[in-house]
């Protein structure tokens, strides 16, 4: 496991603007991120992670917080219908592609149409 801390915090859906400062505010460097799933199941889908950590560390840890899937299938992620580059911090991404409501969202799926990295079809 990564050295970066990350932390869900419970409800982060529902969380009001004042609220969101508030945790901005005790978490000064982190982000706020909601993963919305559409063929993927999510064990977590609410984070606040330092911006500085890579996008591709976070997908690490998506990952693994998700159900159903094996090593070898593709996940896609993207925050505003655009794909996300793996080597970017998440502070650059939150910066461009955050919401109005003053979260990240960022959509994740998988295609089991693509040809399997074990080499069957």
């Amino acid at each position: 496991m990564s050295s970066w801390k990350i932390k869900e915090i419970d409800n982060l859906q529902s969380v009001s603007s004042e609220e969101l400062r508030k945790i901005q505010h005790k978490y000064p460097g982190f982000v706020p991120i909601i993963i919305h799933g559409k063929n993927v199941e999510l064990k977590k889908t609410r984070y606040i992670t330092k911006g500085q950590l890579t996008f591709r560390k976070f997908v690490e840890i998506v990952r693994q917080n998700c159900s159903g899937i094996t090593p070898h299938d593709i996940l896609f992620f993207t925050a505003n219908g655009i794909f996300i580059p793996s080597q970017q911090q998440i502070d650059k991404i939150y910066n461009s592609y955050k919401k109005d409501d003053g979260f990240l969202h960022i959509h994740v799926w998988t295609e089991h149409n693509f040809f399997s990295m074990t080499g069957r079809c």
